[in-house]
C-alpha cells in the first residue's frame, strides 16, 4: 500500500507533465455517469479556448459493477442532503429576520 506523501508526490509529477502547447497539465476528477470517480489530466488552459486540447486518462477503466457502486452512492448522498433538516434551518432563519423586523 501506498503512502499519502507517495500518491501526492505522483499526482504533483503528473500535473507538471507538458501538454501539447507546453503550459502543463492539471488533474480532474470526472463525475459523469460513464466514468464517476476517475481521474484524467488536461492541459492547464483549458478554459481558455479549450487550451490545446490536450487529454489523457490517469486511471483506468473501472468495470460496469464499480461504476454503479459509486453511482448509487452519488444518489444516496444527493438523496440524503435532500432528506435533511435543511428546510428547518430556512425556517429558522425567517424567524429571526420576523424577530429583528420587530425590533426594529
Amino acid at each position: 500500500m501506498e503512502s499519502k506523501g507517495v500518491v501526492s508526490r505522483r499526482k504533483k509529477k503528473m500535473e507538471h507533465m507538458s501538454c501539447y502547447c507546453g503550459t502543463g497539465t492539471k488533474m480532474f476528477t470526472s463525475w459523469r455517469y460513464q466514468n464517476p470517480g476517475r481521474r484524467f489530466l488536461r492541459c492547464k488552459n483549458h478554459k481558455q479556448s479549450g487550451g490545446c486540447g490536450y487529454f489523457e486518462w490517469y486511471d483506468p477503466s473501472m468495470c460496469n459493477q464499480l461504476k454503479n457502486i459509486i453511482l448509487d452512492l452519488l444518489r444516496k448522498d444527493v438523496g440524503d442532503l435532500a432528506n435533511s433538516d435543511m428546510d428547518s434551518g430556512v425556517d429558522e432563519l425567517e424567524e429571526l429576520r420576523r424577530e429583528q423586523e420587530q425590533i426594529e
